[in-house]
This record gives C-alpha cells, structure tokens and sequence, in this order.
C-alpha cells in the first residue's frame, strides 16, 4: 500500500466540537495517528445530531462519525491527577498535541506548552481558540455567529435595509479548522527538521479577517467600504437569483461579462445608462434594485441547469445552488471520487465528503470509520 503523506505522525486530539476535530481529521485522513483523548462520558458532539430515525445514540451522530474518522479513542479523565500523568506519558511519545479547551485552561492541569515541552522538546502543541490565547477578548465565548460576526464576515452579506447574514454550515468553524490543521503542519516540518517544537496559536478572529484582506486594504486607504457593505450577494455584480426550479449564482467579474450577460438576457439597452456602462460603477449604483428586478423576471423563465449550462458556454460566471441531495448526482464529485462510502460498525452504510484535494503520490483514504467510545484503552493499557 502506498504510504501516505503523514505516515508514521503521531497526534494527541484532545479537542471537542467543530474546529479541532475538523484539524485532526486533515491530518488523520492524510495517514496520522490520531488518538482521541476523550472525557470519560465522550466528546460532547456524540450528542449532537442528526441520528438516523432522530433516535439520540453516541455511536451514531452523523456529526461526530464525520470529523472523528481515522481515529482512535481513548477515555481518560485529564482534569484529574491520574489522567494527567497518563496524558504527558503519551506526550512523550507522540509529535503533536492539538487542543480547543479556553485560554490557560491546560496550564491550570499542569499540562500548559511548557510543561508539554520539558517532557518532549520536539512536540508542536496547537491550541484553537475564537480569539488566541492572549489579548482583551481572548476569554470572551466565540461560537459561530460570533466569529463570524467580529471576523468581519456578516457585515459583507445580507440584505441592506436588514441586518446582516451569517453564513450558514457553521463555516467559520471548519475554516478555523483547516488553518489550525496546515498552521500544525508548518511546525511540524520545522521541528522535523531542527528537533525543536513550538506553541501554534491559531485564532478563529484572525482566520476570519484574513479572508477579507481586500476589504482591509481598502478601508485603510480610506476607501468607500460603507457603500460596498451588506449588497455582496444581492445586486450585480454577484446575486443570487431565483429561477423555475431553485436558484442560480451569478458573478459577473469584468466589464465584458456584463456587456455579454445583457446581450445574452435581451438588455443591451442597460449599457447606454452611463450609471450600468462598466462593472465598477454596478458596485457602486444605488439604482440596481431596477436591474435586479429585470434580471429575475428572466432567469424565472428558465431552469437551473439551461442557465448553468448556457452561461458557461459564454464564460460567464455562473453556478447551480444544489440542495445537498443533488451533490450525489453531480457529475463533477462522480468524476473526482470525491464522496466516501463508510462502514461503521454500529452506525452502518454512509456517505461522507472526501478530502477537497487529490494527492498524487499520497493519496488521502478512510482506514477506519469514526471509533467507538473508548474502544482503544486496551492497547493504550488504560483499562
């Protein structure tokens, strides 16, 4: 078999929730060992749903079945002595160490970087929080919304005479993850290569605000960030529009996208207003809501795939909003193999996305399905 990218890494996933486990599972699904270190009643999230028949059952959230793949688990109790030294024995054998618990919360059980270091000065210890570990907010709470929120995000979606849009599928979460996941790797290469560890501090904020970098820019130059603000999705130039059987993204990036979007909707009489002749003065219009109008009597005279189909033909920026059913059919995921079919031993037959990346020589593959509550302390001789 052919290894993989991270065979023979070692990690220690004492995380919880969404972003953690979504880090460690980068890293298990490219061929890590991942030991789960889970609280003696597990992690939370076996609680969260959706369970098949909407019967609660820890072995069978589709939640944790997901993120926790390719992993192994163990239960240890680390607010107390004994799971203590059970955890820095572990340390020493293993290469990274990732943890979402609050600010100081590890250095409290006597388990803080520092400590992890003097037992194995070559360990990378990446702790994931909605702030960092420092700074006036670093103890604030951060779920979802609030990341989302404070990063800059929901004040660029949404409708402008209402209040902003979060975005759904607890995206800033999963975000925070894949940054902690390739920030972990990072300081993995260095410490492969000079024996010495380091702290990675990932903070979700700064994830966030990272993504907006163009927006940062441009209010730094004093630029005009408080038309631009809330109308991303809801005017041209980018829109989402309803059509006969669902809706449609459009996204029209340069002035001869717009000039062939009118040819191809019968408006070319829209270039002779010198207010809609050029895709930066769309940005700044306050007389889209015409246009927008316009545009949806059209596209809700034809289906989802005519206008996909059609507009890409012209080069034009333009994408199906499937519903999650439809990414079984998609003829793109049936191309790549995207989609993974699992075997879990209580959970059954599913179906869960595969990695966003192919590797040429180092494939990414589920060994194992997500693990049973505890079903590794006999080889960890914790039982």
């Amino acid at each position: 078999m052919t290894n993989q990218a991270l065979s023979g890494v070692a990690v220690l996933d004492l995380t919880t929730g969404i972003d953690g486990p979504f880090a460690t599972k980068m890293l298990g699904d490219l061929g890590a060992r991942i030991i789960k270190v889970e609280p003696l009643a597990g992690d939370p999230s076996r609680a969260w749903g959706p369970f098949p028949d909407d019967e609660p059952d820890p072995e069978r959230s589709a939640h944790f079945l997901y993120l926790n793949a390719n992993k192994e688990s163990i239960t240890l109790d680390i607010t107390r002595p004994a799971g203590q030294r059970v955890l820095r024995a572990l340390c020493a054998s293993v290469h990274i160490v990732i943890e979402n618990f609050a600010p100081g919360r590890m250095a409290s059980w006597g388990l803080g970087y520092a400590e992890l270091a003097a037992i194995n000065p070559g360990l990378v210890v990446t702790s994931v929080t909605p702030f960092g570990q420092f700074g006036p907010y670093a103890h604030w709470k951060g779920p979802d919304i609030v990341r989302q929120a404070i990063g800059g995000w929901m004040v660029q979606g949404g409708r402008p005479d209402r209040e902003p849009l979060k975005s759904g599928a607890n995206l800033s979460l999963y975000i925070t993850g894949a940054c902690a996941a390739g920030a972990t790797l990072i300081a993995h290469h260095h410490a492969a290569a000079t024996g010495v560890g380091q702290h990675v501090d990932v903070s979700a904020m700064e994830v966030m605000i990272t993504c907006s970098g163009q927006e940062v820019y441009r209010a730094s130059q004093g630029g005009p960030t408080a038309v631009w603000k809330r109308t991303g999705h809801l005017q041209l130039p980018s829109m989402i529009v309803p059509c006969r059987d669902g809706s449609v993204g459009i996204n029209l990036l340069f002035d001869r996208d717009w000039k062939t979007f009118c040819a191809w909707t019968g408006m070319e009489d829209v270039l002779q207003d010198p207010e809609f002749d050029s895709i930066g003065k769309l940005r700044v219009s306050r007389r889209t809501g015409e246009l927008n109008e316009r545009i949806v009597r059209w596209t809700l005279q034809h289906d989802r795939r005519w206008l996909v189909e059609e507009g890409q033909r012209r080069r034009l920026a333009i994408a199906d909003i499937p519903e999650i059913p439809d990414l079984f059919e998609s003829p793109q995921h049936i191309a790549r193999g995207f989609l993974a079919h699992v075997e879990h031993p209580e959970a059954g037959s599913y179906v869960q996305p595969g990695a966003p990346f192919i590797m040429s020589k180092t494939p990414w593959r589920i060994t194992r399905p997500a693990p049973l509550l505890g079903s590794a302390n006999e080889l960890w001789a914790l039982t």
